[in-house]
């Protein structure tokens, strides 16, 4: 089963901080109630100097960094008491950091298979089509030759339609993204967004 790197929990990490309003599925809104989601605490045995004794030696308790990782929630800056996110701050892996690619799908909710796509070259025209159906198998076959050797998977959970967005590799384009939807049981649409120098717009990828 194709597995990832959890794009929200490496944002959240990569930052040390959460953003309100976050676009990602994985930050959860809870608060460490010890450190209230700084993530360090200052640290006991130096008082926050980073030296202690008399002759005023790097802190043995902190090595000299003055602060040190909240006990409570071991730096995920999240509520170990969270029913939500389990204490990891992160919906989409509980923490784990890596990602199941059908597990993951399973929880999107279904979108319908007419939509807009945009025409290639411009954002300005479109044309209304349905996305040609995969079974999980096929659509990670169609996948696995385009999207990038590791890259890190990200859930976008919208009002109207959900999917699973994977980063693609340089090829006939600059830079693509590839979005998986949920239609059913086993049923998936994948849509190619690409932007590069000679033209830009979004296509359901064929069979």
């Amino acid at each position: 089963m194709p597995t990832f790197l959890c794009h929200d929990c490496a944002e959240l990490h990569a930052h040390s901080v959460k953003r309100a309003g976050y676009p990602g599925y994985g930050t959860c809104g809870c608060t460490c109630r010890k450190c209230g989601n700084e993530g360090r605490l200052i640290c006991d045995g130096c008082r926050g100097r980073g030296k202690s004794g008399l002759l005023g030696r790097v802190c043995k308790t902190c090595g000299g960094q003055r602060t040190v990782p909240c006990p409570e929630c071991r730096g995920f800056l999240a509520d170990p008491t969270c029913r939500l996110c389990r204490g990891t701050s992160c919906e989409t892996c509980w923490g784990t950091r890596k990602v199941e690619l059908e597990r993951t799908l399973a929880t999107l909710n279904s979108s319908p298979r007419r939509t807009m796509f945009y025409s290639p070259g411009s954002y300005r025209g479109g044309y209304e089509r349905e996305f040609p159906v995969f079974s999980f198998r096929s659509a990670w076959n169609r996948l696995s030759a385009l999207v990038d050797f590791d890259p890190a998977l990200r859930v976008c959970r919208g009002v109207a339609r959900e999917c699973v967005q994977l980063q693609g590799r340089a090829g006939k384009s600059e830079r693509s993204v590839y979005s998986i939807y949920r239609f059913g049981d086993d049923q998936y649409g994948i849509e190619e967004s690409f932007i590069s120098f000679e033209s830009e717009g979004s296509v359901p990828l064929e069979p």
